[in-house]
């Protein structure tokens, strides 16, 4: 495709800036502080109501002046059959929904880079990032599925690109509004969703609307995604796939989320591995890594398993160890907070991985 693609986390990567870009935390689990989220479109729900808008953006809000450069939307559980059941509403109204998770967004950067502003940005930070999180099939589904991702067995990579393609082709819409930045298509179970999110941004691509986005898989050990097939091939069929398509521009990040703390020092083991073989010299892929807290979600009762989260000085440490082995995307995901972000940007800039003098 022609004309310059710009990675829009370039600005955080680069050594005179930051050297690292920080990302939110769990956003639903966060929003849960305040209300009950016990429904088919977890953080989502809050989307259908004046108040719970309001709690979402609170939220992001909370996640921006903890120091994340990326927000990411509450879009990742809004399917639209889902926002239609709910909210007895057509489609249309449903994508609409679905819009206003980016808007919501939209304006806690805002309002955040205006405290930032007026406050004399001693640190020197750079105007955050609005993401626009595409979830998988499973977490629609509501019942645990992205994490025993059986749909793999019963679908195919054509009916995953039709169901992913109106939320992706209607948040893409607001690109070119300075309203997104860039997209997540996050805690992705199986190698043929992966596929099918590739094959569904080449498709909607041109030469004027191209999708800056990262895929972070969910893996259920160090080497293996939920679905029980091996990371390592899901990164060779990640590049290769980018290849053929012509996307590899476009993809921002590879790397990992939803996933335990514990895992991840062995998944960019691979990474590593993959990138500098044959099949990945020729790219130059940033690493993300957003792992959860490290609690174990209980879906037949809907709860999380007391007495097994990682503490917030433990998970900034982890973060600290995963920027020295090559991952400079790093955030949180289910059960992290704004503090444990404050803790990972505090530690990493004592650390000197920030340039911020």
């Amino acid at each position: 495709m022609a004309g310059e693609f710009i990675n829009p986390l370039q600005q955080f990567l680069d050594s005179k800036a930051q050297g690292c870009c920080i990302l939110d935390g769990g956003l639903a689990t966060e929003c849960e502080r305040f209300v009950k989220l016990d429904n088919k479109l977890w953080s989502a729900a809050l989307l259908l109501s004046e108040q719970g808008k309001e709690i979402i953006e609170d939220a992001h809000l909370r996640y921006y002046r903890a120091g994340a450069d990326v927000g990411i939307s509450a879009s990742y559980q809004a399917s639209i059959k889902g926002i239609m059941d709910v909210a007895h509403c057509d489609e249309e109204e449903a994508l609409d929904v679905i819009k206003s998770s980016a808007r919501i967004l939209n304006s806690a950067r805002a309002k955040a880079w205006s405290e930032i502003q007026r406050s004399g940005n001693r640190e020197n930070r750079l105007r955050p990032l609005v993401c626009a999180s595409i979830g998988c099939f499973g977490a629609a589904l509501a019942d645990g599925s992205e994490y025993k991702p059986e749909y793999k067995d019963r679908t195919s990579v054509a009916d995953l690109i039709e169901w992913h393609r109106p939320r992706m082709e209607c948040l893409a819409s607001l690109l070119s509004e300075g309203v997104v930045d860039c997209f997540a298509c996050e805690t992705i179970p199986c190698i043929i969703e992966v596929e099918a999110l590739l094959r569904l941004i080449a498709s909607i691509s041109t030469s004027s609307l191209r999708i800056p986005f990262w895929i972070a898989v969910t893996m259920r050990d160090g080497e293996h995604l939920r679905s029980g097939e091996t990371f390592r091939l899901c990164l060779e069929t990640i590049l290769k796939l980018a290849s053929e398509l012509t996307i590899s521009n476009q993809i921002i990040a590879i790397g990992v989320n939803c996933t335990n703390p514990v895992y991840v020092e062995a998944a960019l083991g691979i990474i590593k591995e993959v990138f500098q073989s044959g099949s990945g010299k020729n790219v130059n892929y940033e690493t993300i890594v957003y792992p959860n807290s490290g609690e174990t979600w209980i879906s037949d009762s809907h709860r999380w398993l007391e007495n097994s989260k990682t503490p917030d000085e433990s998970f900034a440490e982890y973060a600290n160890n995963w920027h020295h082995l090559g991952a400079r995307i790093i955030g949180g995901c289910c059960r992290t907070s704004p503090d444990t972000i404050k803790k990972i940007r505090e530690n990493m800039s004592s650390q000197r991985v920030y340039d911020i003098s």
